[in-house]
């Protein structure tokens, strides 16, 4: 990997999530890794101890990886070896993402997120026909 110098004069960030990335400078390998249960329920109840990862498949799942059917052949020239940025602005960086200002040999990202709602049961009464 080819060393390069960044220099930036101003980032304003508002808000960097939970495992998100932000890098000025080199970096060989970058892997933030986020898993969460997110639940929503009508009702605040809170319950100590309730749910767990390996409840269930999606956070044990191998995530598939794209396989290269052909060969590729690249060229890159760096006219400089500075990076040079004046102003970034950013509102917010999520769960597992990164902002790199640099160079990188290598980003691996993963972001796994089980949705649940808990609704509570409504009996509708449902009017029939003709029995007005």
């Amino acid at each position: 990997m080819e060393k390069r110098t960044s220099s930036i004069q101003h980032v304003k960030l508002v808000t960097l999530s939970t495992t998100a990335v932000f890098e000025i400078g080199d970096s060989k390998e970058i892997s933030p890794v986020s898993k969460a249960i997110a639940i929503q329920r009508e009702k605040a109840i809170f319950l100590v101890d309730e749910l767990h990862f390996l409840d269930f498949n999606i956070f044990s799942m191998p995530i598939p990886q794209p396989l290269a059917y052909e060969s590729v052949d690249m060229v890159r020239i760096n006219e400089s070896p500075h990076i040079q940025v004046g102003s970034i602005e950013l509102f917010s960086v999520s769960s597992s993402s990164v902002v790199h200002l640099g160079s990188s040999e290598s980003i691996q990202t993963d972001s796994r997120i089980k949705h649940i709602r808990h609704l509570f049961e409504r009996k509708q009464k449902i009017p029939l026909r003709g029995a007005e």
